[in-house]
């Protein structure tokens, strides 16, 4: 929806256009707000909104409406949302996106060491899987913590300390999250993408994420495998792994590929792919999204920041 115009007679009986602002009112309730896309260059406008759209689809808004709104906003409706849900979208939205990149810990002293500060119930299990053989041909293992629920393994998690230069990271998945132990701060954190796309692996006929390091980066990858031959990374997006590849060898090209999560839902493999390619390619031309008006519906409205 664009912005709209009401005529009104002044001085001299002059016309002039009096601007208003969109209506944010949505049909059987739900939320409403605008975006400013800010710092944005040729294009920033349609890529982010093709963003918005996709990623509140991937993370479960369905019926999500993306209009332009002028040269530098976007109006957002989603039906059927309370103040709590609206806030937790815009809460989303204002989230960059952001891919890092860290070398995965085997973890096994950490987590034996801190067995017995995990919550009885079972709500919260230590876990190993082996991925491959070490140069003495021994089986590599990867020891973490497997939740029942999100809630349950985060609460778990704020109970452990990490040792320095290690954090514990979250993989969402669809029968429960898994947590592991990864070097912090990462060997690439905040990277720049040249090119990112989606494609379907000719192989197993999933969809995956392909991107290309920007120059400055790829070095630093480079170095990385190579000192992480036959061991995990984490590829992380906005601080959550979304993929823990084993290198098989050093990377020089800067040629990284995101795959669905083996603990993910199949259906929401093609559209978590389309939001992350399409969030990552948005945020290239845009430095960030600024929240101008937010009303819900049929509830109580939110406050303006």
């Amino acid at each position: 929806m664009g912005k709209r115009y009401l005529l009104g007679l002044v001085c001299g009986g002059l016309l002039f256009a009096c601007r208003t602002e969109p209506s944010l009112t949505v049909e059987g309730g739900g939320a409403g707000f605008v975006l400013k896309v800010e710092g944005g260059g040729s294009g920033s406008q349609r890529a982010m909104g093709e963003a918005v759209r996709l990623r509140l689809e991937a993370e479960g808004f369905p019926g999500a409406r993306v209009d332009p709104v002028g040269e530098d906003s976007l109006r957002v409706s989603i039906p059927k949302q309370d103040e709590a849900g609206a806030r937790r979208a815009v809460d989303l939205l204002l989230q960059p996106m952001r891919v890092s990149v860290a070398a995965v810990d085997d973890a096994r002293e950490f987590f034996e060491a801190q067995k017995g500060q995990l919550p009885s119930g079972g709500g919260v299990e230590l876990a190993r899987d082996g991925y491959g053989a070490s140069a003495g041909g021994e089986l590599r293992e990867t020891w973490y913590l497997r939740g029942s629920s999100r809630e349950g393994l985060d609460k778990a998690l704020r109970t452990l300390t990490p040792p320095a230069g290690r954090r514990l990271a979250v993989l969402p998945g669809r029968e429960g999250p898994l947590a592991y132990l990864i070097h912090d701060p990462p060997a690439i954190d905040k990277a720049v993408m040249e090119r990112v796309q989606v494609f379907e692996d000719p192989a197993s006929g999933l969809p995956m994420v392909a991107m290309v390091l920007a120059q400055p980066f790829r070095s630093s990858f480079a170095d990385l495998t190579r000192s992480q031959l036959g061991r995990r990374l984490a590829i992380l997006v906005n601080g959550e792994i979304r993929t823990l590849p084993v290198v098989q060898s050093a990377i020089e090209s800067g040629n990284l590929r995101i795959e669905p999560s083996p603990v993910a839902d199949p259906k929401q493999a093609r559209p978590q792919a389309e939001a992350l390619a399409s969030g990552l390619n948005a945020w290239a031309l845009a430095r960030r999204l600024t929240l101008v008006r937010l009303e819900v519906t049929g509830g109580s409205p939110a406050a303006t920041p």
